[in-house]
C-alpha cells in the first residue's frame, strides 16, 4: 500500500527490537522501516542475538537512534555484513530498497537456487508430495518479475 501511494504511515506499531529510528523519533515512515526490520532479523540470524538490546525502552531507543550494534560475526562474508550494515543505516534514504537487496549478487544467487529447486524440483527423495499449485504459480511469477534466468517468459514464443 505504501509503495503504490508513495505515502508515509504515521502509526507506531511493531516489536521494539526491530523498530526503526524514524519510529522512535515519531516521524512518518515508509517501506524503508521494513528494510530496517529485515536487517535486524538478518543480524539476529547471523549473531544469534538482537542487534539492538537494552534493559529499558529508553536504552533501546538510544542504541537504535545511534545505530550502535555489536559487529556481525566475521565468519559471514563481507558482502553479507555490508548488506546488513546498509539495511541498518540510521538514515532511511541510505537503506537499500527491496529490489536493491534482491539484486545483490549474494542474495540473487540464493534466490535463484531456491526458485530452481522449488520449480524444477529437488532430488526425488527430498521432493514434497503436497506442493500447492498456487504457491508454485506465485514463485514462477516472482521469478519472472525478478528476471531470473530460466524463468523469464520468451515473448517471441507467444502466438506460436
Amino acid at each position: 500500500m505504501l509503495d503504490s501511494t508513495k505515502d508515509f504511515a504515521n502509526t507506531c506499531i511493531g516489536t521494539p527490537y526491530y523498530m526503526s529510528p524514524e519510529l522512535f523519533k515519531n516521524k512518518p515512515y515508509s517501506y524503508k522501516s521494513d528494510v530496517w526490520a529485515l536487517g535486524c532479523v538478518l543480524y539476529e540470524m547471523c549473531n544469534l542475538r538482537h542487534a539492538f538490546d537494552a534493559q529499558s525502552i529508553h536504552g533501546l531507543s538510544v542504541k537504535i537512534l545511534r545505530g550502535s550494534y555489536p559487529p556481525i560475526n566475521t565468519m559471514y562474508s563481507k558482502q553479507l555484513r555490508d548488506l546488513i550494515g546498509k539495511m541498518l543505516s540510521v538514515k532511511p534514504q541510505q537503506r537499500p530498497t527491496i529490489l536493491d537487496i534482491l539484486n545483490k549478487m549474494i542474495v540473487r544467487k540464493r534466490v535463484t537456487s531456491y526458485l530452481n529447486e522449488c520449480l524444477n524440483g529437488p532430488p526425488m527423495e527430498l521432493a514434497p508430495t503436497d506442493v500447492d499449485d498456487m504457491f508454485v504459480d506465485s514463485l514462477k511469477e516472482q521469478a519472472q518479475k525478478l528476471m531470473i534466468p530460466g524463468f523469464v517468459e520468451d515473448s517471441s514464443a507467444v502466438g506460436r
